[in-house]
């Protein structure tokens, strides 16, 4: 059984409440977005909770994002029927052509028949997003800035320029043309909360260009000074987490950390140490067992391409695999990792959905002393 752990708490603080907008009583009228918020409630772009709320610095999964960029662009271009104007999953053809159509052979973990199933084929098919090489989606999965550009992009036909140095640079590019990208972004792999979303709409919508916006090369830019700062998103577990056992990391907390050239492996370290006081407060859970990985983490590396370690020749599998971190551990840190299943399950939930938010980790490989580790028990 996982065992949870609780930090000691060694202060509470109480605030005054600010005076708040007139769309929601949580987004104070001096909030960066509040002038966004406002619009996107009253276009009916998006609405708030049922208690109220909109919850402006709440990160927003890539369903979600998928959904009100859709609805966005069906404002901006009204068409009839289902939805209006996203047509229903396998309307005009069968799941195996739409999977042919898209180029993927199966999606794992898409319920076409969710909320949000005929906004993500509609994304699909219209080339606005497109699967990972393992044949999955990640609806669930926090978004974070380069995806939410992509998407942008892809929707409205921003035109992004496409023979760059990464894939995301021609959409990072398209949004900076357009003065979109909030001073709030500071990393590509950034999350992207509901306030920043309503930001990057409504300077779209309403060509507002007159407020101050990033641009790829300040994001791209190396360390010039020890100042230099940058924002990581861990994910933790939430309290649903461990009350269903569920084998999910779905609370992700936002940090800022001194700039590095080795971000990924400074995010996992600060995985290992689990949340603050103030992200326990609000909702983040860790586990004894990933926190006991800490002594022996080595290190982990990321590989634009790498050969795909159980190829087999005539199958369906790639042969090379691309954006591939491998994290090397000391032997002792696998009586976790190759420990019960429940245990090992809960573990890699954390490190995989913490690294895979980067936007070049697709695929997470282990290493056992700079040895690939393929014999899991479990």
């Amino acid at each position: 059984m996982p065992y949870f752990l609780r930090p000691i708490l060694v202060a509470t603080f109480l605030c005054a409440a600010p005076s708040v907008s007139a769309a929601f009583p949580d987004v104070p009228v001096s909030h960066p977005n509040a002038e966004a918020i406002e619009y996107v409630q009253s276009q009916g772009i998006v609405q708030g909770y049922p208690d109220g709320t909109y919850r402006p610095d709440q990160t927003i999964n890539r369903a979600e994002f998928v959904k009100i960029i859709a609805e966005t662009w069906v404002a901006s271009d009204p068409g009839t029927g289902h939805m209006r104007g996203i047509s229903p999953c396998f309307f005009h053809e069968t799941k195996q052509e739409f999977l042919q159509r898209v180029g993927m052979s199966v999606v794992r973990d898409v319920d076409f028949t969710a909320w949000y199933g005929d906004y993500i084929c509609h994304a699909m098919g219209s080339k606005i997003i497109s699967g990972y090489p393992d044949g999955t989606i990640r609806p669930g999965q926090t978004i974070n800035f380069v995806e939410a550009a992509k998407i942008i992009a892809n929707t409205f036909a921003l035109s992004p320029q496409m023979n760059t140095n990464s894939w995301y640079q021609g959409y990072v590019t398209s949004l900076e043309q357009h003065s979109m990208i909030p001073l709030s972004i500071t990393s590509f792999d950034q999350s992207i909360t509901r306030g920043e979303m309503a930001e990057m709409i409504w300077r779209l919508k309403e060509g507002v260009t007159d407020r101050p916006s990033r641009t790829y090369e300040e994001l791209a830019a190396p360390v010039v000074s020890g100042d230099a700062q940058t924002t990581i998103t861990l994910f933790f577990y939430s309290e649903q987490d461990v009350a269903t056992a569920s084998y999910e990391a779905s609370f992700p907390v936002r940090r800022t950390i001194q700039k590095t050239q080795k971000v990924a492996d400074a995010t996992l370290r600060a995985l290992f140490v689990g949340p603050t006081d103030e992200e326990y407060v609000n909702g983040a859970r860790t586990m004894r067992e990933l926190s006991s990985l800490a002594k022996d983490y080595i290190a982990v590396n990321v590989h634009k391409t790498y050969p795909n370690p159980y190829y087999l020749p005539n199958s369906d599998e790639e042969k090379i695999w691309e954006n591939v971190a491998l994290i090397n551990f000391r032997s002792d840190a696998f009586d976790v990792l190759n420990g019960p299943a429940g245990t090992q399950m809960q573990v890699k939930a954390a490190i995989e959905a913490t690294l895979k938010h980067f936007p070049t980790i697709d695929i997470v490989l282990y290493q056992k002393d700079g040895i690939l580790f393929e014999h899991w028990d479990a």
